[in-house]
């Protein structure tokens, strides 16, 4: 399977059908929030965006679609939120097909509803539960081509569908409701048994389909004659950039490249699997700083400390710390940290008072230490004493604002966030060799399951959310 084309396709088209007319691309779930990103990893010639996941996720943002633009990367997009994008981002190179992009080009429709549906789960093919807007609108349309009803009977029924949630709009609904206003009954009744012989217009669908059709005669590897838009790399790019070079997808999809499935069975790896990912995150951080100091070293430092601090930012237990595995990583990550520690020291840059006090308010909240007695209970139980708890709370600091938060521009360079650093934490540690030998054995997956389900403090739907698996 090549990666060379993606697309990414929901509710708009059966997979199924998408692949019969475009056989050769990856299909993925979606687009959300990072997914572009995520995808350039990849190394594709084109990406195309059909449908898109938003509400309960962020939305793509406009900003990966132009750096993906930027690296030469062709993207179109049609029928869903590929073709809200790509009205969006059409005079930076974005290209879109179908009635829906034209009608959101040309301002005839503007809002993001227009295109939304409910629909079911990814097992289920993503099939829509409720209408479109815009079906419903192409259907009113048809219906007054074919002199079913008059402008007066579409506009009515149109601001009756408009009114309803994305989540409840169903045109045979909207015709009920016509009804109950008081509307003609000959009338509803005349458009309902049309549209039982016609059916509703899936303009999504068509749009989709075109837009495959129009791919299989594309040649992708012509040379992108367009102008490449120039992207600021703001700190928002950039560390969204980082997290997701610090982690793998979402989902399992067969037509992965190999190293790209073996990072998402270390998901299956728990606790393991976090530690990785933290420890990505700092061998970024070390590579930045040894661009400006190559003589920087915490061979001095007590490293148990940081064994420590990272036991409790992940809430380890005994029994995890004491595992050979969990121990090797925590040495990496511990000798990591001190260096990332020693670098601020070195540059002489405090935490300010008022941003720690933040930082130990939102640390009492998350531990229940709500009291100054359950605070030094706690601080006794971790064999704490005030100067190593707020030591401990600086590093905390240090780690998330600089490192998880990607400021390190405030150190004086810039963590490059354009490298897999997962992929590098997991080949360092072993982690890669013991995820592969997950990778299509069901038997040893339900296993490594079964013993998440075992380790879980939390609701195991939550522990999933945590190891980054799609919930």
């Amino acid at each position: 399977m090549s990666t060379d084309t993606i697309v990414f396709l929901g509710p708009s088209l059966n997979q199924a059908e998408a692949k019969l007319i475009l056989p050769h691309a990856l299909y993925l779930a979606p687009v959300q929030c990072g997914d572009v990103l995520k995808v350039l990893r990849l190394k594709p010639k084109l990406i195309a965006i059909i449908d898109g996941f938003f509400e309960n996720t962020a939305a793509v943002w406009h900003k990966e679609i132009l750096y993906a633009l930027e690296q030469g990367v062709r993207v179109y997009g049609a029928a869903s939120m590929g073709a809200l994008r790509a009205s969006e981002l059409h005079s930076f190179g974005m290209l879109g097909v179908g009635e829906i992009y034209q009608d959101f080009l040309t301002g005839k429709i503007t809002d993001d509803d227009e295109v939304c549906v409910l629909h079911r789960p990814a097992a289920s093919n993503y099939e829509p539960i409720t209408d479109a807007m815009v079906n419903i609108r192409a259907t009113i349309k048809q219906a007054l081509n074919d002199n079913v009803i008059d402008a007066a009977t579409a506009t009515f029924i149109l601001n009756i569908s408009k009114t309803q949630n994305y989540k409840e709009r169903s045109l045979k609904t909207a015709l009920e409701i016509a009804k109950q206003q008081g509307f003609s009954e000959q009338i509803t009744e005349n458009f309902k048994t049309w549209l039982a012989k016609v059916g509703i217009i899936n303009q999504k669908y068509q749009d989709a389909k075109r837009l495959l059709q129009d791919l299989t005669a594309l040649n992708i590897s012509k040379p992108v004659a367009s102008t490449k838009p120039r992207v600021n790399h703001s700190l928002y790019l950039r560390t969204l950039q980082l997290d997701i070079m610090c982690r793998p997808f979402a989902e399992e999809n067969v037509a992965l490249p190999l190293a790209e499935r073996v990072a998402l069975h270390a998901r299956l790896l728990g606790k393991e699997y976090i530690l990785n990912r933290h420890l990505a995150y700092l061998l970024a951080a070390k590579q930045a700083i040894v661009t400006q100091n190559k003589n920087l070293t915490a061979a001095a430092v007590n490293k148990e400390c940081y064994v420590q601090y990272m036991s409790i930012w992940l809430d380890l237990d005994k029994n995890e710390i004491a595992d050979p595995r969990i121990q090797f990583i925590l040495s990496l990550v511990a000798d990591l940290w001190a260096c990332l520690d020693l670098y601020i020291e070195h540059l002489d840059i405090k935490i300010t008072s008022e941003a720690l006090q933040i930082f130990v308010d939102k640390f009492r909240r998350e531990h229940q230490l709500s009291t100054a007695d359950s605070t030094y209970a706690w601080m006794k139980e971790q064999q704490l004493d005030g100067p190593q708890f707020e030591k401990m709370l600086i590093s905390f600091c240090h780690l998330d604002f600089f490192v998880l938060k990607n400021n390190f521009d405030q150190l004086g360079t810039f963590i490059n966030s354009e490298r897999w650093w997962f992929l590098d934490a997991l080949k360092l540690t072993g982690t890669f060799e013991r995820a592969a030998q997950l990778v299509n054995n069901k038997e040893k997956c339900n296993e490594a399951m079964s013993l998440l389900k075992q380790q879980s403090k939390t609701p195991f739907d939550e522990y999933l959310y945590e190891l980054d698996f799609a919930t």
